[in-house]
C-alpha cells in the first residue's frame, strides 16, 4: 500500500509536459544478465569478479565512462566483449518489471509523450525496444553515446527534448518527469531542472518522491492522477 505521505507530495507535484524514464532496473529487470556479462568480461581479463550484492553499486554507470577505469587502455576492447556476451543472452532472458509496461502506457496514451533514457549502448537499447515492439508509445530513445554525456550529465534530458519537439513542435516541455531507480537518475534530472521520482525501497530525500517501483507509479497515477490527463475537445 503507498502511504499518505507519498499521495500528498504526488498530487502536488507538476503536471508533466514529457516523462523521461530510465531503462535498466526501472522498466526492465536485466540485473541477472549484466552481472553475469560483467563477470565474463572480468575473468577474461583476470580482474575480480562481482557478486549479486555488488550490483548497485554497478548499475548507473555508461560502459564509455567505467570500462576506462577498470581496464585502462584496453577499455574499448573489453567493451566488445562485454557487448557480445550481453547480445548473446539479453533478449532471452530479460524480464519486464510489475508494472512496467502499464506505466507507461498510461502516461503516453492519458496524460503525455514519454521518453526512455538509458546509459545503455544505444543500439542494444533500440533492439530491446523494437523486441517488445514499444515504439508506438515512446516518443524518444536516448542512449549512450547519443548526446555529448551520458547520465548524470543532463545532456540526455536536452537530446531527448530535442527529439520530443521534433515530433511535437508547439509542445513547450515546460515540466519534465525524470523517473529512475539509481540516484544518477536522480541527479541528472535535478541538474536538467525536472521533477525526480526515485524508485527504491529507501527514500531519497534527493529525490521529490520515491516510490518503490513501476507498479507502484502506475497505481498512483491510476488512483490519484486522473486531474493530469489531456483534455479531450
Amino acid at each position: 500500500m503507498i502511504d499518505e505521505k507519498s499521495i500528498a507530495i504526488f498530487k502536488k507535484l507538476p503536471k508533466p509536459d514529457l516523462v523521461l524514464f530510465d531503462w535498466d532496473n526501472t522498466i526492465l529487470d536485466t540485473a541477472p544478465i549484466i552481472l553475469s556479462s560483467l563477470n565474463n568480461v572480468l575473468r577474461k581479463y583476470n580482474k575480480p569478479l562481482k557478486k549479486e550484492e555488488d550490483f548497485n553499486s554497478l548499475s548507473g554507470g555508461s560502459l564509455r565512462k567505467e570500462f576506462p577505469i577498470v581496464f585502462g587502455d584496453k577499455w574499448e576492447e573489453a567493451k566488445d566483449f562485454y557487448l557480445k556476451s550481453y547480445k548473446e543472452n539479453h533478449l532471452k532472458f530479460f524480464k519486464v518489471l510489475d508494472g512496467g509496461k502499464e506505466v507507461l502506457e498510461i502516461i503516453s496514451k492519458n496524460i503525455c509523450p514519454i521518453g526512455i533514457v538509458s546509459n545503455k549502448t544505444n543500439y542494444i537499447l533500440h533492439e530491446e525496444i523494437d523486441f517488445l515492439k514499444w515504439n508506438y508509445m515512446i516518443s524518444a530513445i536516448v542512449g549512450s553515446g547519443d548526446a555529448k554525456l551520458d547520465k548524470p550529465a543532463p545532456d540526455v534530458v536536452y537530446y531527448a527534448k530535442d527529439q520530443v519537439k521534433k515530433l511535437m513542435p508547439n509542445n513547450e516541455l515546460k515540466n519534465v518527469w525524470f523517473v529512475g531507480d539509481a540516484p544518477s537518475d536522480v541527479e541528472c534530472g535535478k541538474a536538467a531542472n525536472c521533477t525526480t521520482i526515485r524508485l527504491s525501497e529507501e527514500w531519497d530525500n534527493n529525490a521529490d518522491l520515491t516510490l518503490k517501483n513501476c507498479k507502484e507509479l502506475y497505481l498512483m497515477i491510476d488512483n490519484n492522477g486522473k486531474n493530469m490527463y489531456k483534455s479531450i475537445d
